[in-house]
């Protein structure tokens, strides 16, 4: 158990080592997964001037904007906008991806999850970029919101063909019942051969008693 301690504690001094060689021009830069690895040490540590060395120049612009609107000091920004919290113990790196003088590393988080953070390199070091970080997840939001426009105005568009094709119905029933025979006039209609309603001789007639219909005796004088 012991042994495990030492060799954990010595990899751990030689990656801050080569981190902070790095920072200071050495030739040999670190890779984007150990700024990361060195960036959780110091956090966990609370090294404020390891975190500054390893966050980009736009990054440290965007702390000092936050710490001047809040009226504190950018020690405290940095300290409390970490991109681990202090207290995450298990890490894991997969899907390093270098183009040019940026990179994008996906790290572990507390939910078994993975966050892709975006890293520059400034001076030949690799530096985490905050601000990349920020400006993609903004991109997301606006992606997002443009698929949730999308998608209600597909329904709203449904809902508008659904409405005019229930108003198309309604009018084609309503045509339907709608007299238009020409075989059978209308009532009133002076064409119209049926008797009136008034006719003794109308059968429909409900003051002429039905045995008396036709009969002549039944008919009023002239």
């Amino acid at each position: 158990m012991e042994d495990m301690r030492f060799v954990r504690t010595t990899l751990i001094l030689i990656l801050t080592a080569l981190i902070i060689s790095a920072c200071g021009g050495n030739s040999s830069s670190a890779t984007p997964i150990e700024t990361l690895k060195a960036y959780s040490i110091a956090v966990k540590k609370k090294d404020v001037a390891m975190m500054k060395k390893l966050l980009s120049a736009a990054s440290m612009q965007i702390h000092e904007q936050e710490a001047k609107a809040q009226n504190v000091s950018v020690d405290e920004i940095i300290l409390r906008d970490t991109l681990f919290p202090p207290d995450q113990r298990v890490f894991g790196y997969r899907n390093e991806k270098i183009e040019g003088d940026k990179a994008t590393v996906e790290v572990k988080n507390n939910f078994d999850g993975y966050d892709v953070i975006y890293l520059v390199k400034e001076d030949g070091i690799w530096k985490i970029d905050k601000k990349g970080t920020s400006d993609q997840i903004l991109d997301q939001v606006e992606e997002d919101q443009k698929k949730l426009d999308d998608i209600i105005n597909q329904q709203r568009e449904q809902t508008n063909q659904d409405v005019n094709q229930m108003d198309g119905n309604q009018n084609t029933n309503t045509n339907q019942n709608t007299n238009t025979n020409p075989d059978v006039p209308l009532p009133g209609d002076p064409n119209n051969p049926l008797p009136p309603s008034n006719d003794p001789n109308n059968p429909d007639n409900p003051d002429v008693p039905q045995d008396n219909i036709g009969n002549p005796k039944t008919q009023p004088q002239g």
